[in-house]
């Protein structure tokens, strides 16, 4: 273990972030405009945005809750806070509420069997100058306020706060709440990484030969790309987060019939699909 209490293995890997972002950043800046960094509290590093400035490049990182910091986020006014909501409910409101959706069942456990449980009651979002330890100039701190209820079965028992915090050099041209929400579209990423693991087995290693495991890992890579790349051009925008069972279940699996007339070839889908009208709206948007 080091000094601070975390591995020194761990320490290491770290550090080497700032040497690969003073690798990348430059060729990342070759084919676009802006560059932005975006990671968790891990790393939260002067090395890392030192390089990050350095390569002319912004960042939000999820900052540590130091104590500093959270003193500085209880110590301000209630008027400096601004309502904030997530994007998920952000966008169900502007649609309309669908009919048949599924029991949180989940929920429904935890009540009937009268366990503790943690509700979001509301959120609000700030910001204000911080000073960075390392760094000549100052940073903006964004701040985001959670209120918690806690509740055991269905009474409520108690109310608290908790802070969430991330710092970054974007110019203020990005208010707070979008600097909230572009740092943590990272999330998604991490998803695809946990999915190119559990939903298709990605990490399994087949067989027992390092070019046989080497294709797996491509053939792998390419399914799941191609799954993405499809998603992002042609379905909806909330496919793109689906897990891989879901979408393949939804528009891998699907029941047909090909059928050869004259010089064509037909393909005739199963009308009672769920998904008819997206995969229609989807092969006309690929064949432009």
């Amino acid at each position: 273990m080091s000094a601070g209490g975390e591995p020194a293995g761990e320490r290491a890997v770290l550090g080497w972030s700032a040497d690969a972002l003073r690798a990348v950043l430059p060729r990342v800046q070759r084919q676009f405009e802006n560059a932005i960094v975006r990671a968790d509290s891990d790393f939260d590093r002067a090395d890392v945005y030192q390089a990050t400035i350095a390569a002319g490049a912004y960042f939000a990182v999820v900052a540590r809750g130091h104590a500093n910091r959270a003193a500085l986020a209880q110590a301000l006014p209630e008027e400096a806070w601004q309502p904030y909501v997530p994007p998920e409910p952000r966008a169900a409101r502007a649609q309309p509420v669908r009919q048949g959706r599924t029991p949180n069942w989940r929920r429904a456990e935890v009540e009937a069997r009268g366990w503790r449980s943690l509700c979001t009651r509301g959120q609000w979002v700030t910001e204000l100058p911080y000073q960075p330890a390392g760094l000549a100039a100052p940073c903006r701190l964004i701040i985001r306020r959670v209120l918690i209820e806690e509740r055991e079965g269905q009474k409520p028992l108690f109310e608290h706060f908790r802070y969430r915090l991330v710092l970054t050099n974007l110019p203020a041209t990005h208010s707070a709440r979008q600097i909230v929400d572009l740092t943590y579209q990272r999330c998604d990423q991490e998803n695809v990484i946990e999915q190119l693991a559990t939903g298709i087995a990605g990490w399994r290693m087949p067989v027992a030969e390092f070019v046989g495991n080497a294709a797996w890992l491509q053939i792998a890579r390419l399914a799941w790309n191609l799954g993405k790349w499809i998603a992002q051009l042609a379905l909806p925008a909330e496919v793109v987060r689906w897990e891989w069972k879901r979408f393949r279940r939804h528009f891998v699996y699907l029941a047909a019939k090909v059928v050869r007339l004259g010089r064509r070839i037909v393909v005739r889908l199963d009308g009672s699909h769920r998904m008819l009208p997206e995969l229609l709206a989807a092969h006309a948007r690929l064949q432009v």
